[in-house]
């Protein structure tokens, strides 16, 4: 049962992380596309009420935007509003974010243990015309928490486990019900009366039939027993008219 149970825990694991990554390069694509929009137009406020939306779904432990320089223009986390990345931010790469620059494509990536999701979206920014130094390159950094699913799966399989065990637990109550109905007692009939016949007691029968072969059996002594009292009749018959 611990094997099936552990199967199934990958398999829906393996779901859950499909879906995950599915999930996260469409609401993330989506969410480009409105902040690039707002960029473009200046909206700044809108960009931060369309990062902070994100902030009601607790899978979404980080979510930020940042320039090309790491500092963090925008967060579900205000806090972290105006700080660098790589000093707030455990789960950041400056690698993969300074790689991420060159290539301009998404960075999705499954941490090793298999907990968490981090990844990094590509932003294009327009200048700000009121600012000389106003860059046009930032990112989207993401930490996706699976922990709350997984303590799901974990929960629906301890259930799923419980219900298998007394599933298992009462057939296994039928199975000796049976086998003390079916086989055991018919033995230990069978085993009382071998032993009342060897004290001379002919005339006790094997009340209870079986099953299969201890059916067979529990005849082939009745039969056995009223040989032996067929022929303790004769003998003493022939021993009377011998006297």
């Amino acid at each position: 049962m611990t094997f099936m149970v552990w199967t199934e825990y990958r398999h829906l694991k393996e779901d859950l992380i499909q879906s995950s990554m599915t999930l996260l390069k469409r609401d993330m694509a989506t969410l480009q596309r409105e902040l690039e929009k707002d960029f473009r137009s200046a909206h700044y406020e809108d960009v931060g009420d369309a990062i902070s939306s994100r902030g009601a779904n607790a899978n979404y432990r980080t979510l930020v935007a940042i320039d090309s320089t790491g500092k963090i223009l925008h967060s579900t986390q205000r806090a972290f509003i105006g700080g660098q990345a790589e000093a707030l931010l455990k789960e950041f790469d400056a690698a993969r974010f300074m790689q991420l620059k060159g290539q301009h494509r998404a960075d999705i990536q499954l941490e090793p243990d298999e907990s968490q999701i981090t990844a990094y979206f590509p932003l294009t920014m327009t200048r700000n015309t009121n600012e000389i130094r106003s860059l046009r390159r930032g990112a989207l950094f993401l930490v996706y928490d699976l922990n709350n699913d997984l303590a799901e799966i974990w929960a629906h399989l301890g259930h799923l486990s419980l219900q298998m065990g007394i599933g298992l637990l009462l057939a296994l109550l039928v199975w000796l019900a049976c086998l003390n109905y079916y086989i055991v007692r018919p033995l230990g009939r069978l085993v009382r009366a071998t032993e009342a016949v060897g004290e001379g007691e002919l005339d006790v029968r094997c009340e209870t039939v079986g099953i299969g072969e201890l059916g067979e059996l529990s005849n082939a002594f009745n039969e056995m027993a009223g040989q032996l009292k067929l022929r303790f009749e004769q003998r003493l018959v022939a021993e009377q008219k011998l006297h």
